[in-house]
């Protein structure tokens, strides 16, 4: 996938998602809207049947009150009328009751006083209809029954007996409802179209602003009246009016007093009264329609908060899209900013390891023309030497003399084997695919040969393989100066034990593996404060006379040429550990694969300008391959950060922004020596010349003009 299909995949990803984020957000505030009015639609309706609730209870205790009082007010002017119970006429008991007629004004349309069978006088008109009272009544004024008057309305029955000079008789008072309803139900405002219903125990209708409704049987007599309408919602209401004294619910019902019977959806309450053994039921309702003023403005509200809301998503969506289009146009050099910025703060962490090759660099660029020039001054001396040992007229103290003298040069041409192999860094070729468990085992069979008898060792070496880039033979030097090391170390410890474990684990993949080495002894161990310099050149505990201070910064490097990182543990007196760690692959084909990229060859080159690219342009054109360039080392240091093997081939200038081209080679092979870099420059240098010889580059091109060959 090329870097520009990728930018533009990434805009379309970065359109859908942000389309898919402001559906689903969207989305999540239309149903959280939706979630907020339905539960505010459904408080709405508990509060206003709580308030439904409260009025018929006001109602039902103003009508208990209401006709109470009216009982009491019958007593207290019957009682003032008989006074102390002698000599009372009917006169006197007539004339009390046009007093209470006439001060209710229509309360009491009729009154009638019997005696026995016979009727001592009527008030008003007593109806026909008026249901016949048999038996003793109460002494004190009692609801006796009810019934429906021709109005249409009902009226009742309240009476009482008394005792007459000429015997015991009975007043009754007919009450019209019709002029309770008018004062006690009708002044309780309930919205627009919103009353209340009074029934009876058997559910009748007694109290009803719609006449025609009054005297019906709730259910059963509308059911014959009105056979084409579904009663099913009330059927199931006046159920629960007969199993609960109050309640609360929505209520499918009708416009009893519209011709069309309009249906209409209800919030209804009611509670039950008890009024002298007369047991009523105060329904109040309301329609849900008249809720829809409170509803549509909170539905008012929330709609326009999620237009709003979508509004600012379209802009948002569409400031989005302009961004990314506009951001897509810079994608590439925003891209290789921030990788620069990545890089950049990489080199800052890399400058001591930068200063540290230099230092190794110079050092080793002077050990190795220091170690040549000594090997040139010593083989005369060497040779000489020899050839006076061997002569015979040579005496025997002379003799003694040239033995001496030729152990001083052996002991510095040894020396300058270590500086030679410092100057080289290690002690083998070039990088090469290395199966790195076959490595250790060759390089342990050899330090087992060695191993003097006085110390009892050890190797414990797992079987499993791990490839790995690394020079021939590097184990064997390794191993080496570590137990060199160790041997000098345990010279004058009393336990002297020497221990090689090599282990394998897998990581991640299938094909991933890791190795880790450890050379263990119990010598007299590193004083802390040595610690943190044994792997810096020319840094000895041995002393001047024993050691170099070179094994172990040759040691630190080989590993760290071959990716691999190394560590000490050490405590003075108990001994010393070291331990590496590598990684690799499992098998040789997949260390090749991982490196070829699957068969695609990823060429990155690092200049300030393609310009300066010129004197390698046939060059450059005979790779066939696509190079990915970029302008500043930065970028390449923060890609090598993200993704170790991002590329196959490094080709870098000489000369770069912030460092030279061999600095990045360096920093690019401590992450990954699997990759290749390839050195332009115009003239090679000495300096130059030795970072190939020691692997740090792969190849030096001049320009084409001056030699087409690939140096390495």
């Amino acid at each position: 996938m090329t870097s520009q299909f990728r930018n533009v995949w990434s805009g379309r990803k970065m359109r859908i998602i942000t389309v898919i984020a402001a559906v689903v957000l969207s989305a999540v505030m239309i149903l959280a809207n939706a979630g907020v009015y339905s539960r505010y639609r459904k408080n709405l309706i508990e509060t206003e049947e709580g308030q439904l609730l409260t009025m018929a209870r006001t109602i039902g205790r103003s009508l208990d009150q209401y006709i109470t009082q009216e009982m009491e007010k019958i007593d207290l002017i019957l009682d003032t009328a008989m006074g102390d119970g002698e000599n009372v006429s009917p006169e006197d008991l007539s004339r009390a009751a046009i007093l209470l007629m006439k001060e209710e004004e229509g309360l009491y349309p009729a009154c009638i006083c019997r005696q026995g069978e016979d009727i001592l006088f009527t008030l008003g008109t007593w109806p026909d209809e008026a249901p016949a009272l048999a038996g003793d009544l109460p002494s004190r004024a009692s609801i006796l029954d009810k019934y429906q008057a021709g109005s249409g309305w009902y009226e009742m029955l309240i009476g009482r007996s008394m005792d007459l000079s000429g015997g015991p008789c009975t007043l009754v008072f007919a009450m019209d409802l019709s002029l309770v309803h008018k004062k006690i139900v009708l002044p309780v405002r309930i919205g627009e179209g919103g009353y209340s219903v009074v029934k009876d125990s058997s559910l009748a209708i007694i109290m009803h602003h719609a006449v025609s409704q009054i005297g019906m049987d709730a259910l059963y007599d509308r059911k014959e009246a009105y056979p084409d309408l579904d009663l099913q919602s009330l059927e199931s209401w006046l159920d629960l009016q007969r199993k609960q004294e109050e309640g609360t619910g929505i209520l499918d019902s009708y416009v009893w007093d519209d011709p069309d019977l309009t249906s209409v959806r209800r919030i209804v309450a009611y509670t039950t009264i008890d009024m002298d053994g007369e047991k009523w039921i105060v329904n109040s309702t309301l329609p849900i329609s008249e809720l829809s003023r409170p509803l549509r403005r909170m539905l008012f509200m929330m709609s326009a908060l999620t237009l709003v809301y979508l509004a600012a998503i379209v802009l948002i969506l569409i400031w989005v899209s302009w961004a990314i289009r506009r951001e897509e146009s810079q994608k590439k050099e925003i891209s290789y900013l921030k990788e620069i910025n990545r890089g950049m703060e990489a080199l800052a962490r890399k400058n001591d390891e930068i200063r540290h090759y230099q230092r190794v660099q110079s050092m080793g660029m002077m050990s190795s023309h220091i170690a040549h020039e000594f090997n040139n001054y010593l083989t005369p001396v060497m040779v000489y030497g020899e050839l006076l040992e061997s002569d015979p007229s040579v005496s025997e103290d002379n003799r003694q003399i040239l033995s001496e003298m030729l152990r001083s040069v052996n002991q510095a041409a040894a020396l300058s084997r270590e500086l030679l192999d410092f100057s080289r860094m290690d002690a083998g070729g070039r990088m090469v695919l290395l199966d790195l468990t076959r490595e250790t085992e060759e390089a342990v069979s050899v330090v087992r040969q060695l191993v003097p008898a006085r110390i009892s060792f050890h190797a414990d070496i797992s079987p499993d393989s791990v490839w790995i880039r690394g020079r021939e033979g590097m184990m064997q030097h390794i191993l080496m100066n570590l137990c060199k090391n160790a041997f000098h170390a345990m010279e004058k410890s009393g336990k002297k034990e020497l221990k090689i474990t090599y282990r394998v684990e897998e990581s991640g993949s299938g094909e991933d593996r890791k190795a880790f080495l450890s050379v263990s002894d119990t010598g007299c161990g590193i004083r802390e404060e040595s610690l943190r310099d044994i792997f810096e050149p020319f840094y000895t505990t041995k002393g001047s006379s024993q050691g170099t201070g070179l094994g172990l910064s040759v040691v630190r490097t080989m590993v760290e040429n071959a990716g691999g990182s190394i560590e000490v543990k050490s405590r003075e007196g108990e001994g010393t550990s070291f331990l590496m760690k590598f990684e690799g692959k499992k098998r040789q084909e997949d260390m090749y694969r991982a490196n070829k990229g699957a068969g695609q060859v990823r060429t990155v080159c690092v200049c300030r300008d393609q310009k300066n690219l010129a004197p390698w342009k046939v060059w450059l054109d005979s790779l066939g391959t696509r190079i990915e360039y970029r302008s500043h080392e930065a970028a390449v240091i923060s890609r090598l950060q993200e993704k170790k093997h991002f590329c196959d081939i490094l080709i870098t200038e000489n000369e770069l922004e912030t460092m030279s081209g061999i600095d990045l080679a360096q920093i690019v092979k401590r992450t990954d020596s699997g990759i290749q870099v390839i050195l332009l420059t115009r003239e090679m240098t000495d300096g130059q010349k030795w970072c190939m010889d020691n692997g740090i580059l792969d190849q030096i091109r001049l320009p084409d003009s001056q030699d087409p060959s690939n140096h390495g």
